[in-house]
């Protein structure tokens, strides 16, 4: 795939569409692919060069909203790494996963998961210092390493009944109050929650493994467990918190 040095002509990146065949619409017009770091093949979209940065092209710098329509199956790799303007997002219900670094460090605000999605990748959304609030979509069954990790704003997540695995780190230096587990969640990894600002949480009976520090929030007073839980790390809960088995 060839380098995107420069875009070709002068367009208002404010807001942007994909479509599913893979054409960029922006500034009112069709824009063809190898003009902006955007592309679709069979399905997937991605970046028609290295990661975008400033010097690679103006996109990431001016583009502030983006629709990405239906038929798109995967936001690959790096696509909106360091989009700094980029503030909203709109998936598409056919949306299957979302890869490594995809929106990493974006200012996007509120991230709705569509329900078909399977995968969150790791740092998919990590350093977003705008985002407040995180709604999962009922298929996603795995949340990346670090995925969400130092969104120091993020204070609303809400899990989906189907989720199997949290990566380590996943939420790492955020500001989640409150959370809800349900049943079929079976790993939680290590520094997962650390450093949020949760009071109390219960863990369903499906938890199978807790790693280490996965729950060092200096206000956790209480945390609900599973008796039969054993695959437990180190130090997971501040050492005053009230622990009940049940």
């Amino acid at each position: 795939m060839g380098r995107i040095e420069s875009i070709i002509e002068p367009i208002d990146f404010e807001e942007g569409v994909i479509d599913a065949k893979g054409i960029m619409h922006a500034g009112g017009k069709k824009v063809s692919w190898n003009e902006v770091p955007y592309r679709i093949e069979k399905g997937v979209l991605i970046t028609t060069g290295k990661t975008p940065v400033v010097d690679q092209s103006k996109a990431n710098t001016m583009l502030t909203r983006l629709v990405v329509k239906e038929g798109v199956t995967c936001i690959a790799k790096g696509s909106f790494f360091y989009y700094r303007s980029l503030k909203a997002v709109e998936l598409p219900n056919s949306l299957l996963r979302i890869e490594e670094s995809a929106f990493y460090s974006t200012p996007l605000r509120i991230v709705s998961i569509p329900n078909r999605v399977v995968s969150i990748g790791a740092y998919a959304f990590k350093d977003c210092d705008r985002l407040k609030v995180l709604t999962c979509g009922s298929s996603l069954k795995e949340i990346g390493e670090s995925a969400f990790s130092n969104c120091n704003r993020l204070s609303r997540v809400q899990f989906s009944e189907g989720l199997v695995t949290i990566r380590k780190n996943a939420f790492s230096g955020c500001r989640i109050r409150n959370v809800q587990f349900y049943n079929g969640l079976r790993t939680i990894g290590k520094e997962a929650f650390s450093g949020n600002k949760l009071r109390r949480i219960a863990l369903p009976s499906t938890v199978v493994s807790i790693g280490s520090d996965a729950f060092d929030c200096k206000r956790l007073v209480e945390a609900t467990i599973p008796v039969s839980l054993t695959n437990v790390g180190y130090i997971v809960f501040p050492i005053r918190t009230r622990i009940i088995r049940v």
